[in-house]
């Protein structure tokens, strides 16, 4: 019988970066100017603010990060 998602994924609550990087295997990506990290950032402001706003230019990530995020949210919040 499978783990109840709560059981398995609870202790990622808090911790979104953690869980994309530990359960679904992926990795930060960075900015082509500087080399900065972007996406792990705005996983970890949307644990920290009710409302994130992520003002950006095309292709930079930002569906890959709602991708990531919705996972985490529903898996780590059940019912």
């Amino acid at each position: 019988m499978p783990q109840r998602a709560e059981e398995r994924f609870g202790r990622y609550r808090d911790d979104p970066v953690d869980f994309c990087q530990q359960a679904l295997g992926v990795g930060n990506a960075t900015r082509r100017r500087d080399g900065t990290p972007h996406q792990f950032a705005v996983l970890e402001d949307v644990v920290a603010y009710p409302r994130v706003a992520v003002p950006s230019g095309h292709g930079v990530g930002k569906s890959a990060v709602n991708a990531w995020a919705a996972p985490w949210w529903l898996l780590t919040r059940p019912l």
